[in-house]
Formats: C-alpha cells, structure tokens, sequence
C-alpha cells in the first residue's frame, strides 16, 4: 500500500544492520513524529547561503512533512530474519505531512529491504490472511504480481509464503 522511498533518511531497524531482509505480519505500536530540521530530521532544504560565486541564487521548494518513526511490533516473522519483537522504521512524511505507517491496531504485512520498506492491510476471509498484491512487488525473490489472485486481486498469505519456501 506504501512505498516508504528513504532517500533522504535510510530504513533504520532495531535489527542488526546490513541488507536483511523482512516479511512479518506486525502491529504499529507508535509513531513519533518530529518537525523538518529539529533533532534527527534533517531540514528539506539545505541553508540558504546566498547567491553563488556567479551571483545566481537558488530556490528550494517542498511540500514534503517532517520525520516519522513508526515502532512495529512483530507479531508473526515469515522468513525468520527478525532478531527483535519490535522494529523502527523512520521516513520522512508523505506530501502534506501524510504518514507512511497506518494510525490503526490492524494487522499488516511489512516487507522491508535495502531501505525501502512496503506494508500492506491483512484482510481475514473465512480464518485466512489476504494482502492486496498491487502493494508488494517482489518478496525474497518471489514476484507477488505471479501469485494466483481472487476477483478483488488479494493473495492469501499462505500462498506467498509457500511460495517463498518452494523458491529456496
């Protein structure tokens, strides 16, 4: 459902570092949010220094939020790389201070790696776990859009996740 593209601010997690990746269903446990250019995040804008040694002045413009720091708690780890129950994702704000994370105690499925980070709502049908396959595109090499769909385009999560085993 979100793209969290960090460029700006890389996907921190309470994991150990590197480029391990992520497929859990969890819980947002908090977000803190910090205002552009306070604490540790950094303004959008560089300073204004003036004009430049050929008297040209540049403008920087952006409708971009501040920071946001959403706490997940794990609740079930599908590929067994989390070493924590908890995990930080900071990004900045969407357009308009928009947040990456939901405010809802809803289940969602979060894959994480080389700092981007998607989630997508677990929706249960007759005791089984679904995700929209147009928020995930491809999870520990399995291509999501290759998954069977239903009518309203859901993939069961069994399914991903047999597919994930299968593939190694």
């Amino acid at each position: 459902m979100k793209l969290l593209s960090l460029a700006t601010l890389s996907l921190a997690l309470a994991a150990p570092a590197g480029a391990t990746e992520l497929l859990f269903a969890g819980q947002v446990q908090q977000l803190t949010l910090q205002p552009s250019g306070v604490g540790d995040c950094p303004p959008m804008c560089p300073a204004d220094t003036g004009p430049d040694k050929n008297g040209v002045s540049h403008v920087c413009v952006s409708n971009a939020g501040g920071c946001q720091t959403a706490t997940v708690k794990v609740v079930t780890d599908y590929l067994a790389t989390s070493e924590t129950p908890l995990l930080s994702f900071k990004s900045r704000t969407g357009e308009w201070g928009k947040l990456n994370f939901p405010v809802k105690e809803e289940l969602i499925l979060v894959h994480a790696v080389d700092g981007v980070a998607t989630w997508a709502p677990l929706l249960m049908r007759d005791g089984k776990a679904y995700f929209k396959a147009a928020d995930m595109r491809e999870i520990n090499r399995v291509p999501v859009h290759a998954l069977a769909k239903d009518g309203d385009g859901l993939v069961p999560l069994d399914q991903l996740v047999a597919a994930i085993h299968a593939a190694h």
